[in-house]
This record gives C-alpha cells, structure tokens and sequence, in this order.
C-alpha cells in the first residue's frame, strides 16, 4: 500500500482546458505541462497545488506504516500475554 501511495501519478488541474493532468508523484514532482507561454501565474499555483497533494500522500503512506506498526506491536503483545499465562 505505501509503494502505491508513493509511486501512483498525483493529478492536479491543468490550464486553460481545466482537464487534470499529472505532476509527478509523492517521490518526485514534474511540472512539464505548466511551463508553457500560458498564464504567468499558473506555474506558481499548479507547483503549491502539487506540492500540498504530494505532502498529503506522503502523509497518507506515514499512516498507513505508523498503523501497520501499531497492529503489529498490539498483536505480538497480545501473544506474548497469552504465553506468559500459559507457562
């Protein structure tokens, strides 16, 4: 699950034809289709917007291991609960 929230393209809107275009991914950003004569601002803005999709993905693969750490560290105890009861 964290390789796909890592490595899946985040798609932001794109200029002029409001249709989403990818940026990149939460590993690394390309703004190749903003870099055009379009709007001068657009760059600027489309760059904000992929960067605070990509913290949110990277946000969401943190969860995803700090939850997967958490399962697992409440099951192993659990385990060792009933051992130590048993013996």
């Amino acid at each position: 699950m964290v390789v796909l929230l890592l490595t899946l393209p985040i798609h932001i809107l794109g200029p002029g034809d409001h249709e989403q275009k990818s940026c990149g991914n939460a590993l690394s950003m390309d703004l190749d289709y903003w870099t055009g004569p379009s709007d001068g601002n657009y760059w600027e803005k489309a760059y904000r917007t992929c960067n605070s999709k990509r913290t949110d993905r990277l946000g969401q693969a943190l969860g995803v291991v700090s939850l997967t750490v958490l399962a697992a560290t409440l099951l192993g105890a659990g385990t060792r609960r009933r051992s130590v009861k048993e013996s």
